[in-house]
């Protein structure tokens, strides 16, 4: 090919535009773009820096790439659209989408990456932040339907993974969206569009005192081209009181956002081949979601010849529940596929900076210092719906994120040396909350080493989530579900780091100090461990709390007994020390006063048989009506039947007609079979009262014999024993003669009547009342029933 010459334009070279000098109010600063289309480019001259203003007011320059730029209010709002989120497009390489009803998140677009809600596009409005960590709907979700077009002052773009100040959201890019203080006109304003599109907004200022005052509203009616309506209700509104300028002066704001809303999601394609449904027709109208979000925010800058200062704070409170159906009946045929996600939250924060400005070596330099801080209170879950009605639950967390420093802090103290019971005190006093219940406990901090329970033991904290720790099985005798914990070998073990709180050496480290604090036990000296060692072990209880009582050792006197609670975190006030020996004969001789009153069980002989004729008579008539409404289920199912096959009428008619049959026939068998499992309790007969006799006979000889085998039939009779406080001299809860030993005992007994009757599962929580015993005195006559 013949050789092209190129030959440049004459041009002289850009000169370079001299820096402007400070203005006396740095208040009068003027912050424009220009944009290599705009004519006047002067403004900019030739060195493609324009002043500009971001967000956070601290840069004076700003370069007018792509990548880090400044739009304005009204160029947003010179293109048309019809989201709130579609505002956003305004920043080049961004696609902002819609899916599953206009009330939810946007899917975001930028740099080739698929953002999904805002997983890794940091958005803020007017210093707020919209991105949701640990959400319900995808990490991220960065809503932004409470945003009001009108009210924008200004864009703040910048891309890339490159400035601190936008948190952890801002890998792809960040956008700061600014509010106005105050409109140049107040707006009226009602738009009407295709598919029951209606839109309201009525907005304006005026001064108060020495600020202004800015309100507005908003409303927004939509269903789209579905079959089933979005029916779009979403509420927007905003208040605001501002004095100042923006480098110098503060501003106080609420907002309030409501929103509903239907949605139409991915439908079966043989459905619309079909002829089911059509294009856009939805196989489950009630999916759709509700949402709201409430927030009130502060901004304060001040401009001097030391830099600019500016400090935000908010506190928001968001809901957001979406139902989604994906599956439709796969999983459940009676009830459907839907689910509902649960996400409510309240968060607070704060942001506080400092730029100084400054030149070096003829160049223009800005330095920020500043600190952030952000606390999110949350409420997640995971529910089976049908029709937006709950089914069941499928997980419910609480997140508190300042809850991870607690943690650190237990994992710090244990590896330094303190023992359980030390850490569980300390915090119950410091009034830190438990994970659950109202009290720490060291064994909450031990956990169980078989099923990897406790704090310590807990894999998440290291990042790892492991299934398959236990199995459940169930007993045939109860019926009742039991869990069983499964070999290590058998662990499903998933890597999470998002989710570490401590490192893994500190992790390590902690186990290894378990390891050395754990009793090495055989399986024989475990054996001997789980049986009972004295004829009331594990029954004896607090009178002040109804924690257990333990061993705190012997002296001279014998084996002594102190509150769990009071030792191990300190939340019960009774510090009292009794004598086991004292316990077991006061118990005994208990036993056998209260129980050598026959009449006691005759009357509740009499009382159990004829509540069980009553009992059983309503269950024969309700047995019958099930009987009779079960044969009327089986019938009309069969004439629906016959009706699709015999007259050829199409089936999608009686859908929903034969799952509320299939439902309520699975209701019907289940009441049979509760009715059936309720005949089965045995009747008592009189002669139960002479194997009554027989046991008050040799209550003594059992207890006088004294192995763990011939405690049975004690063991049987009593579940708790309870201990009351009550320090012969005077005194009360924390003083010294509440922790004296003291031999004055006051006991109650609850027991149980099934060693008696000779069948054990009989009455399983049928407690008497054994009265009140007190050393040296004799039994207080005792409650004359069950």
């Amino acid at each position: 090919m013949p050789p092209v010459t190129v030959t440049a334009p004459n041009a002289a070279p850009p000169k370079r535009v001299a820096r402007q000098k400070p203005l006396p109010n740095p208040d009068a600063r003027i912050r424009i773009v220009a944009r290599p289309q705009q004519s006047d480019a002067a403004s900019a001259g030739s060195s493609g820096v324009t002043p500009a203003a971001s967000s956070d007011r601290t840069g004076a320059l700003q370069p007018t790439a792509a990548s880090s730029i400044r739009f304005t209010g009204s160029e947003v709002n010179a293109v048309p659209f019809t989201r709130p989120g579609e505002a956003l497009e305004i920043v080049p390489g961004l696609i902002v989408t819609q899916h599953s009803g206009e009330g939810k998140a946007n899917q975001y677009f930028l740099r080739g990456f698929n953002l999904d809600h805002g997983t890794d596009l940091a958005i803020s409005i007017d210093g707020m932040p919209v991105n949701m960590p640990t959400h319900g709907h995808g990490q991220g979700y960065a809503d932004i339907n409470f945003l009001i077009p009108e009210l924008i002052q200004s864009v703040n773009v910048r891309k890339g993974p490159y400035f601190a100040d936008v948190g952890d959201f801002g890998s792809a890019g960040a956008v700061g969206i600014d509010y106005i203080n105050k409109l140049p006109k107040n707006i009226a304003e009602v738009s009407f569009g295709s598919f029951g599109y209606r839109r309201e907004i009525a907005a304006g200022s005026t001064a108060v005192g020495d600020g202004t005052l800015l309100a507005a509203i908003e409303g927004t009616k939509y269903n789209g081209p579905w079959d089933v309506p979005d029916d779009v209700r979403k509420i927007n509104g905003m208040l605001r009181y501002s004095q100042g300028t923006a480098t110098d002066g503060f501003t106080l704001t609420g907002m309030a956002y409501s929103n509903a809303w239907n949605s139409t999601d991915q439908v079966a394609q043989r459905a619309i081949d079909q002829d089911i449904i059509s294009r856009f027709g939805s196989l489950d109208p009630t999916d759709g979601g509700v949402s709201s979000r409430f927030s009130v925010s502060g901004n304060f800058a001040h401009a001097s010849e030391c830099g600019q200062t500016k400090i935000s704070a908010y506190a928001i409170r968001s809901n957001l529940q979406l139902y989604n159906n994906f599956t439709y009946f796969l999983d459940n045929p009676v009830d459907g596929d839907q689910f509902n996600q649960l996400d409510q939250r309240t968060v607070g924060g704060f942001d506080a900076r400092h730029a100084f400005d400054w030149r070096l070596g003829g160049f223009e330099t800005q330095t920020r210092v500043g600190i952030q801080t952000r606390y999110d209170d949350i409420r997640v879950g995971l529910f089976k719906t049908q029709q937006r009605n709950w089914l069941s639950t499928v997980r419910e967390d609480r997140v508190r994120e300042g809850e991870a420093e607690i943690v650190r802090e237990i994992f710090a103290d244990y590896i330094s040396g303190k023992t359980p019971r030390m850490i569980a005190n300390d915090l119950n006093k410091r009034g830190v909350r438990p994970p659950r219940g109202r009290q720490w406990n060291a064994s909450t901090i031990n956990g169980n080493v078989s099923r990897g329970g406790g704090l310590i033991l807990n894999d998440l904290y290291a990042g790892r989530i492991i299934w398959n720790k236990v199995r459940m099985i169930k007993d045939p005798v109860t019926r009742k579900r039991l869990s069983r914990p499964n070999p290590k070998d058998q662990y499903k073990i998933v890597e999470a780091p998002h989710l570490r709180i401590v490192d893994d050496a500190t992790f390590r480290a902690a186990q290894v100090v378990k390891s050395e604090r754990r009793r090495d036990a055989t399986p024989a000296t475990a054996q001997k461990a789980r049986a009972p060692k004295r004829v009331f072990s594990g029954l004896i209880r607090c009178g002040s709390c109804g924690g257990g009582m333990a061993s705190i050792g012997s002296d001279a006197k014998g084996l002594r007994l102190q509150c769990s609670s009071y030792r191990e975190s300190g939340s019960c006030g009774n510090g009292r020390r009794v004598y086991l020996d004292d316990i077991e004969a006061l118990a005994v001789r208990g036993l056998r006063q209260h129980l050598a009153h026959p009449e006691v069980i005759t009357e509740f002989v009499d009382a159990y048989n004829a509540e069980r004729k009553r009992l059983k008579k309503e269950a024969t008539t309700e047995r019958t009506r099930l009987e009779r409404r079960l044969g009327e289920i089986g019938r009309e199912m069969k004439r629906i039947v016959d009706s699709i096959v015999i007259t050829g009428m199409p089936p999608e008619q009686f859908v929903a007609r034969m799952q509320e049959l299939e439902a309520e026939k699975a209701k019907v068998i289940a009441g049979l079979d509760a009715a059936k499992e309720s005949d089965n309790v045995i009747a008592l007969h009189p002669k139960a009262l002479d194997r009554y006799k027989r046991a008050v006979v040799e209550l003594a000889d059992e207890f006088k014999r004294g192995t763990p085998t011939e405690f049975a039939t004690i063991r049987e009779l009593v579940t708790a024993i309870i201990v009351h406080a009550s320090p012969s001299r005077p005194g009360g809860i924390g003083t010294k003669a509440n922790t004296e030993d003291d031999r004055s005992v006051r006991i109650d007994i609850k027991g149980r009547l099934a060693a008696l009757c000779g069948n054990p599962a009989l009455f399983p929580n049928m407690a008497m009342s054994g009265g009140t015993l007190v050393a040296g005195e004799g039994l207080e006559p005792p409650t004359p029933g069950i």
